[in-house]
């Protein structure tokens, strides 16, 4: 029997997350350039984009977690690479 997660046809699903941060940076400029909130002292866009710094780490350290949990099961990582991780 073929394993489907070391062939890569299934079980990658998870590296659309890092599609993520792209959306929020550039996917989302017409929409955010036109709102004239002043909240925080800061003008909305500069706000928007230190959110996004926050949600572009999240997403690549989900991607990074989910990666490690899955070679840990498969039996990819070595001994000392499970001791580090």
């Amino acid at each position: 029997m073929k394993n489907d997660r070391r062939s890569g046809t299934r079980g990658r699903w998870h590296l659309l997350l890092l599609l993520v941060p792209f959306v929020w940076q550039v996917g989302a400029i017409p929409w955010i350039n036109d709102i004239t909130w002043d909240g925080l002292f800061l003008p909305f866009p500069m706000l928007w984009q230190m959110i996004g710094i926050v949600v572009a780490t999240a997403s690549i350290g989900a991607v990074y977690r989910i990666d490690r949990k899955r070679a840990r099961e498969s039996g990819e990582l070595s001994l000392d690479e499970e001791e580090n991780s």
